[in-house]
């Protein structure tokens, strides 16, 4: 799987708590995890940045999506969630059959 991955400069420069990192990598880290396992996509795109006063992690796949109403049993899923819910931030997860997944982390910058 190919990787394109994309920082935004100013969030090089972000003074975040290490339980902040940690929430934000964790989130990273199993969305990553889920498109390489699960997608049969060929490409990941990774995008963190900074807008306004918020941080926006996006990680998308060109994979075969799935029926996001139908997932009742993912851990995964829902421990993403509940590190965002930690974030004081929101988890969108955006995904159709045959059509690619998005989960999209948007959380403040503090």
């Amino acid at each position: 799987m190919q990787v394109q991955f994309s920082a935004d400069e100013k969030i090089l420069n972000e003074n975040l708590s290490m339980q902040h990192r940690q929430h934000i990598f964790l989130i990273f880290k199993e969305a990553v995890n889920n498109a390489v396992k699960y997608s049969e996509g060929k490409t990941v795109t990774v995008f963190l940045g900074r807008e306004n006063s918020h941080i926006r992690l996006s990680v998308k796949d060109d994979g075969m999506g799935f029926n996001s109403a139908r997932v009742t049993s993912s851990s995964g899923l829902k421990n993403m969630q509940a590190r965002a819910k930690e974030l004081n931030g929101t988890l969108h997860i955006r995904s159709e059959a045959g059509s690619g997944t998005e989960v999209e982390l948007i959380c403040t910058a503090t």
